[in-house]
Formats: structure tokens, C-alpha cells, sequence
């Protein structure tokens, strides 16, 4: 595979035809590399709501108090 180095400010439009021009086996690459940033992203979400549950249900048994909406907002200088 030839690699390239460059940088450079092009639309969406000029990246898809670059793209074209590639041969079938890299366009398949770049895609399955593609997923993969799209799929560890989707994981970490699930992740976090997965911890926030947890919390949740530490919450609900009495285990651990959690901040209101208002004070978890006022500590990043939301409200």
C-alpha cells in the first residue's frame, strides 16, 4: 500500500472524489476503518449510560447521594 502525507484544507466533494479514484480493496479498508472509529464511539456511550444506570441504582438504594440537575449545571457554569 503507497502511502500519503499531506495537508490540506478540501471539501467533502473533493475527498469523495479522491476516494473514487481508489481501487476496490482500499475503498473497503477505509471503510472498515471508518466503522471502527464509529463503533468504539458507539461503545463508550454505551458504556457511560451503563455506569450512569449503575449509579442510578446505587442512588435508589441508599448507597450513594447524587447531585440534582441544578447542582451538577452550576458546577460547569451552566445556569
Amino acid at each position: 500500500m503507497e502511502a500519503l502525507t499531506f495537508q490540506s484544507s478540501i471539501s467533502i466533494e473533493q475527498l469523495y472524489a479522491i476516494v473514487r479514484q481508489l481501487p476496490r480493496t482500499e475503498k473497503i479498508k477505509l471503510s472498515e476503518i471508518l466503522f471502527e472509529d464509529e463503533t468504539e464511539s458507539k461503545e463508550a456511550i454505551l458504556t457511560g449510560l451503563k455506569e450512569a444506570m449503575h449509579e442510578v441504582q446505587l442512588h435508589q438504594a441508599g448507597k450513594i447521594k447524587l447531585q440534582s440537575a441544578k447542582e451538577w449545571l452550576n458546577t460547569y457554569d451552566l445556569m
